[in-house]
């Protein structure tokens, strides 16, 4: 009702009439903790300080070598892709003549009408009502902090009265940061031999801390790992986020097809605390066995170790897997780290486990072509071998010919990670085989490691004792 307004000594003529006030009101939803379902506390999380997290569409789906966000011929979006629902409110078609909506975004955002990332929405363009009912967002380009994106959509609504035309005009938001995740080289860090017994605070003496974690240098950076037991990896989300809520986890699942491990074979998790500035380096090495049941962990520092297991096995002669969940003559295989919080799957980064180097070491009075090639060959043993030949000072003893086998061990880890086989890899072991006098040269190499004064590994160089031939 239209109350009485008095101006002046007139008193106003619409006094006692009735009206109609229609102001259309837009909204833009995400399910920002993943629970599944869309409520208030969802719309209190949408325009707080880190708001909505998105993970870096940069896993293979399909194994073509191609990162999702760039792959052309990627007919899924993958579960990187963020749901967000539209809404216009009240929708009454006999008042709102026409009206166009806009969504404005980075360009480190892609949004589609499809969850199969069809009908690409450009950023800015008008398009005329009505509103669709859901978007896909997709990140291309992580953040560089905290709530540094965000999605807002503008509506711009004509409403046909009796004698005129009114333009309303509305817009919501939602605020988003774009994460991904890195996984560092420990050895970066340089720790002592000493760090990797269990409880060890290596840290101390190196003056390092879970702060250096957060410098990691970009050539620090792997693609995966050797699984010998002892390559250690750091895990970080990036960037930094000050809190992460209490049900943030990373979990680890195998996504080669056909199966090559089981996830009994998948390494472990660790967690780093932010509370402790010294954080302890996880008992190593990891049994043979790996763990029991997917690897799993909280994830609320945005920081975790990350260790390999300590053998590439053929689950094939194991009773409890199928004949189909074998090595299937593969060098390496694919495993996903995968982020989730509540209920739901933020989105997962491709990880890769590769066999250890093999490191051959002839015996006396010959050289490296006691190694038949049709036998001891990177296509039959399914990893890349390297033969020690020290034929030319095969009389002159140990102290002449030990340093040879640490100098092949560098060479062969270095070629893991400096990228020589198309990813870089945390390498921090060997198979070492030793025919005759090269398995002993070999055996008293490991015996002497603490006085030769040899580049040391965690817990020795070889991902087993070696195996002489004799």
């Amino acid at each position: 009702m239209v109350q009485d307004i008095v101006n002046g000594d007139s008193t106003n003529l619409a006094q006692g009439l009735s009206a109609t006030l229609i102001i259309p009101v837009i909204d833009i939803d995400v399910d920002t903790d993943l629970d599944g379902n869309w409520k208030n506390r969802d719309d209190d999380i949408e325009e707080e300080a880190a708001g909505r997290l998105v993970m870096l569409n940069a896993d293979d789906d399909d194994g073509n070598g191609v990162p999702d966000f760039a792959d052309e011929s990627e007919e899924e979006g993958g579960k990187e892709l963020v749901e967000a629902r539209l809404s216009l409110s009240p929708v009454d078609l006999n008042v709102v003549n026409n009206g166009t909506w806009t969504l404005t975004f980075s360009d480190r955002l892609r949004v589609y009408l499809h969850e199969t990332k069809a009908d690409q929405i450009e950023s800015e363009a008008q398009n005329e009502l009505p509103l669709p009912e859901k978007i896909w967002i997709e990140c291309i380009e992580r953040s560089d902090s905290s709530g540094d994106l965000e999605v807002v959509l503008s509506c711009a609504i004509e409403v046909e009265t009796d004698d005129q035309t009114v333009t309303f005009e509305d817009q919501d938001r939602i605020v988003l940061t774009g994460v991904a995740l890195e996984v560092h080289d420990l050895q970066y860090w340089n720790p002592s031999p000493t760090a990797f017994v269990p409880d060890t605070r290596f840290w101390e003496a190196y003056e390092l801390s879970h702060y250096d974690f957060d410098l990691a240098s970009p050539e620090s950076k792997v693609e995966g790992a050797i699984t010998d037991g002892a390559s250690v990896c750091v895990v970080r989300l990036v960037p930094r986020l000050d809190s992460l809520p209490d049900f943030f986890k990373i979990q680890a699942w195998n996504r080669s097809s056909p199966n090559v491990l089981s996830a009994r074979t998948l390494g472990q998790f660790t967690s780093i605390s932010r509370a402790d500035p010294q954080p302890a380096v996880p008992p190593l090495p990891v049994p043979v066995g790996g763990i029991v049941g997917l690897a799993e962990q909280s994830f609320t520092s945005g920081l975790v170790y990350f260790a390999p297991p300590a053998s590439y096995r053929d689950t094939r002669f194991y009773p409890w897997q199928q004949a189909t969940d074998g090595l299937n003559e593969e060098e390496e295989c694919r495993v996903a780290f995968e982020l989730a919080s509540g209920g739901g799957v933020l989105g997962q980064y491709d990880f890769w486990l590769r066999r250890p180097p093999v490191v051959l070491v002839h015996g006396l009075n010959s050289s490296s072509a006691t190694w038949e090639p049709s036998v001891w060959s990177t296509d039959l043993l399914k990893t890349q071998v390297h033969a020690v030949n020290y034929a030319n000072s095969n009389r002159d003893g140990y102290d002449r010919n030990w340093a040879q086998i640490p100098a092949m061990i560098g060479v062969a880890l270095s070629a893991y990670r400096d990228g020589t086989y198309g990813k870089k890899y945390a390498a921090s072991r060997v198979d070492i085989i030793g025919h005759s006098m090269g398995g002993v040269l070999a055996r008293m190499f490991c015996s002497d490691i603490e006085l030769n004064h040899a580049p040391r590994a965690p817990i020795g160089q070889f991902t087993y004792p070696p195996i002489s031939i004799d």
